[in-house]
């Protein structure tokens, strides 16, 4: 009897450490699949974290240094010495931007095929002529068109009312200019005028009363802000036409396609007219009220009260970039008080 009971009991026993190493077993499995789960889980977070392995957007990591951009001057800036002259803002306050992008400007590289293809939907027939080797003329039947590669200006006139197209409207020279790219999808064109015309498009000759001319403002077509590609003026290109709206002659200069490259800090307003107090300013204009902006007369003045200042972009031909610029309207004081417009380089 004390036999079984021991046998019992040695059985027991080592039922029990079977049964002990079997969990010991499964525990040292389920302890490894852990520390592997937790090990994949570290590796997977920190690629997550480091974007590797998953779509990632397109940052610049190296800015564009400010030296490649050439210093701004404009065909029509007047050149004067202005040592001494102290400039104040006394306008309104302005929300300005803080931060604008440059853009490098693209041209079509076949605006003389073109142009040629242009001529033709207008109905001109007779070949092209060269008076200088960048421009383009198709004369026939008193009318001109132009196509000028150096300034990327398209133009048509009719010197006559027999020579007018007829049913040629604004609508359609849009069209035109779009379906053979002389206007980019960058740029959207806006009406910044209209008037009575006082001379023909061969400016000479009276026009004809019932004549009017639109002219229009490139603008970026997604921050609405203006851009001038020439000088600080409101026209970018211009339409005429007769009392039936019919177009007797347009001017277009030719809108490019923009990359935008990587924001800049612009400088605030109190630094804009710190700036121009260290004459980095340039003066574009002293504003006449008969004939507008006069483009040589020579300043008579030592102070500038700046009554306003808005953003637009300069093209920079040497560069082929458009900057961000600041444009200040104001009161040049002396003698005689003379309004006048300046502008400043914008960014940092």
């Amino acid at each position: 009897m004390l036999l079984i009971v021991r046998l019992k009991s040695e059985q027991r026993d080592i039922r029990l450490a079977y049964d002990n190493k079997i969990h010991m077993k499964r525990g040292g499995a389920l302890f490894i699949i852990t520390v592997f789960c937790l090990t994949i889980g570290v590796i997977v977070g920190l690629m997550i974290k480091r974007g590797v392995g998953a779509p990632t957007a397109l940052t610049l990591t190296k800015p564009i240094p400010v030296s490649t951009i050439a210093p701004i001057s404009a065909p029509r800036k007047i050149e004067f010495d202005q040592t001494g002259v102290v400039f104040s803002y006394v306008g309104p306050v302005q929300a300005l931007p803080e931060n604008l992008p440059t853009y490098a400007v693209e041209y079509p590289s076949n605006l003389t095929d073109s142009s040629a293809k242009m001529a033709k939907q207008l109905g001109f027939i007779i070949g092209v002529k060269n008076p200088v080797p960048y421009v383009y003329d198709w004369v026939e039947k008193n009318r001109l068109f132009t196509y000028n590669d150096r300034s990327k200006a398209v133009s048509f006139a009719a010197f006559s009312p027999s020579a007018a197209p007829g049913s040629l409207l604004i609508s359609d020279v849009f069209s035109d200019l779009s379906s053979f790219g002389f206007l980019s999808e960058s740029l959207s064109l806006i009406e910044s005028g209209r008037q009575r015309a006082t001379k023909n498009a061969d400016g000479e000759s009276p026009a004809d009363p019932s004549l009017s001319i639109i002219t229009y403002q490139a603008v970026l077509k997604d921050r609405q802000i203006p851009c001038f590609f020439t000088a600080l003026t409101k026209t970018f290109g211009e339409v005429r036409v007769d009392s039936k709206d019919n177009v007797v002659s347009f001017s277009f200069f030719t809108t490019p396609r923009l990359i935008q490259e990587q924001e800049r800090r612009l400088l605030t307003l109190d630094e804009a007219i710190k700036a121009l107090n260290e004459q980095k300013g340039y003066l574009e204009g002293i504003i006449n009220n008969a004939s507008g902006y006069g483009s040589g007369e020579a300043p008579s003045f030592s102070e500038v009260e700046i009554t306003s200042v808005s953003v637009a972009y300069l093209y920079i031909t040497e560069q082929s970039r458009l900057v961000p610029i600041y444009v200040f309207g104001g009161i040049g004081q002396g003698k005689t008080p003379q309004s006048v417009r300046y502008y400043l380089r914008a960014s940092s």
